[in-house]
């Protein structure tokens, strides 16, 4: 009996934290347009409850003009997932000081601490009900940016797909930035 009561405690906290994980505190400040190194970072996610065997891919991008968004695309095919972010710092931003990143659209959340310096993100990430820790490295190359708007533009299933009119162009590798830029 004492297990079911447990088990009824962590569920109902369980469902009563995730929700203020989402939510910058109050006594943070906005980091305005973004962070300053626009390079993207990447990582993988496990997806529900099959583990690494339903997995995808994940990605922090800026899309320019201070957008930034989170892309989550699964390995097993289905339809990608993305939202919008934003930086927060708790004292005047610097480009090497730590700072909070946090982006919620329903289902899905991001809450995350970006070590600028080092090119790590470390964090949680809300898929529906479920709470993964994530994991993310910095790119460190012009390929890198290149292959991130790649995910988003092209594909199968592209979140912004390219106008029809769009010249052709390669993807091994990407050649994306030789016309365009990402800021």
């Amino acid at each position: 009996m004492r297990c079911f009561w447990l088990a009824t405690l962590l569920f109902i906290i369980g469902c009563n934290v995730a929700p203020i994980l989402l939510t910058p505190p109050p006594d943070i400040n906005p980091v305005v347009g973004g962070i300053s190194d626009t390079q993207p970072y990447f990582g993988r996610v496990a997806l529900g409850d099959k583990g690494i065997d339903n997995s995808a891919d994940f990605l922090l991008a800026s899309c320019g003009c201070g957008d930034w968004r989170v892309l989550i695309a699964p390995d097993d095919g289905s339809p990608n997932m993305q939202f919008r972010v934003l930086f927060y710092s708790e004292m005047e931003y610097t480009p090497t000081a730590r700072v909070e990143v946090f982006g919620h659209e329903e289902p899905l959340g991001l809450r995350a601490t970006l070590d600028q310096e080092a090119g790590k993100l470390e964090g949680w990430l809300v898929l529906g009900e479920r709470l993964d820790y994530l994991r993310a490295d910095r790119g460190v190359n012009h390929t890198d940016s290149a292959d991130a708007c790649a995910l988003c533009h092209t594909g199968e299933d592209p979140i912004y797909p390219q106008p029809v009119d769009h010249p052709p162009f390669e993807l091994d590798p990407a050649n994306c930035l030789d016309c365009h830029s990402v800021n």
